[in-house]
């Protein structure tokens, strides 16, 4: 509904442009940012990171919207994402 509205309403655009992509992005660019300074992550700029990790997933949220029986597909999809991101940015560190 609120894509829909977005073009009519700036109230609408304002709370879709808010919930999935300002909010989303500062949160995560946060998150990305304390895990590259505790060790975790690679280094790199937080806010590109936040937005190479998120862009699937509002893709993925838009492509399989309102395809229940697909579930499991962007489900798969998601996962490959999430190891594939954790490969190029995740730092390992070997236990004792």
């Amino acid at each position: 509904m609120l894509t829909i509205e977005q073009y009519k309403n700036d109230d609408a655009a304002k709370t879709l442009n808010s919930w999935f992509f300002n909010d989303a992005i500062q949160f995560q660019t946060a998150l990305f940012r304390e895990m590259i300074r505790q060790g975790y992550f690679k280094e790199g700029p937080p806010h590109i990171i936040a937005l190479q990790f998120y862009g699937p997933f509002y893709t993925l949220l838009c492509q399989y919207d309102n395809m229940p029986e697909k579930e499991a597909e962007a489900l798969e999809i998601l996962m490959a994402h999430i190891e594939q991101f954790a490969s190029i940015y995740q730092i390992r560190k070997e236990e004792d």
